[in-house]
């Protein structure tokens, strides 16, 4: 099951195919697990203080689990740094989708409309499905977003 999971993450593959040898291709997805093995103590740790400081997080009435992160900014940074921390908040998830959203139109355009519908494809003709399926991708993302507003937290939509 663990390799499934890798060959879906976009940022993994393009990282795997733009390795300089097959030994760097093959130890990109331990140096990926490392970093991606932190992240539930990231997630995990402050939203169960989160969970302690706000009891009604997640209870109809209350704050909402997606608010865990920024409930905590808001309480413990001082004024100077709030800015810089939402700011820190914001551009790590600008960062996440730009690296998803590349990764996305490389992969589609270059391993699967280059390899298997357009083999004769000019490199500037690559560039605009690249553009088209980016602007369609992030449309299908906006709505999806709209259809999990509607759930109590990102964990609860399915």
């Amino acid at each position: 099951m663990s390799i499934g999971y890798w060959t879906t993450d976009f940022l993994v593959v393009q990282r795997t195919f733009a390795a300089r040898d097959m030994p760097s291709a093959q130890i990109t997805p331990i140096f990926a697990a490392f970093f991606k093995m932190i992240v539930p103590f990231l997630v995990i740790i402050p939203g169960l203080i989160a969970a302690v400081l706000f009891p009604k997080l997640g209870h109809p009435g209350g704050p909402s689990y997606n608010l865990a992160l920024p409930l905590l900014i808001q309480r413990y940074y001082p004024p100077g740094l709030l800015g810089l921390g939402l700011t820190a908040l914001l551009a790590s998830f600008m960062s996440g989708m730009a690296g998803n959203v590349t990764a996305f139109t490389d992969i589609w355009t270059y391993d699967i409309y280059q390899a298997y519908i357009k083999k004769d494809a000019s490199d500037q003709h690559c560039v605009t499905v690249g553009r088209w399926v980016v602007l369609i991708g992030i449309l299908i993302s906006i709505g999806t977003a709209y259809i999990a507003a509607d759930s109590p937290s990102v964990m609860d939509y399915s």
